[in-house]
């Protein structure tokens, strides 16, 4: 098989694992440890490392760690497993800003009421009158104090 088959196949395999782990991590409340988890398994799956004794060619870094350590009698696993520890760092970073910075950040804190106080917070002429969560989603239904027309957001 040439390398931008399997290189190919990996992106592919990746982005399906990464999928899976989309699903599992949605009900988790810690929003840093569901994009932690999300960024260190596509970082994990796709960092490239060179084959020892094999110039020119790259695998990901796990396969390589894995190959290395176990099944080589004088295998050499260290520089994967630096790739794997730099690669694992880089996630963790990018995770912890992407959840304090990241889009979505003020629409979490709206919802739990941390940016503006209580419930009765108002936004735009609307006050917030109750809310719910439906299949995942949290909803909320505002009304108005000019016109008491109604408004639902997510």
């Amino acid at each position: 098989m040439s390398e931008p088959i399997a290189w190919a196949a990996a992106v592919v395999a990746a982005l399906l694992a990464f999928v899976g782990i989309w699903v599992l991590t949605r009900p988790l409340r810690s929003r840093f440890l569901r994009i932690w988890l999300r960024t260190l398994s596509l970082a994990l799956m796709l960092t490239p490392a060179p084959l020892p004794n094999f110039e020119g060619y790259y695998a990901p870094a796990y396969i390589v760690a894995l190959f290395e350590a176990v099944f080589q009698l004088q295998g050499q696993p260290a520089q994967s497993l630096k790739l794997l520890l730099a690669t694992c760092l880089l996630a963790t970073v990018v995770a912890a800003l992407w959840s304090w910075l990241g889009p979505g950040r003020r629409r979490t804190l709206l919802r739990t009421n941390k940016l503006s106080g209580p419930v009765t917070r108002e936004l735009s002429g609307f006050r917030l009158s109750r809310t719910s969560s439906v299949w995942g989603w949290s909803w909320a239904l505002f009304k108005s104090a000019r016109t008491g027309g109604w408004r639902c957001s997510r």
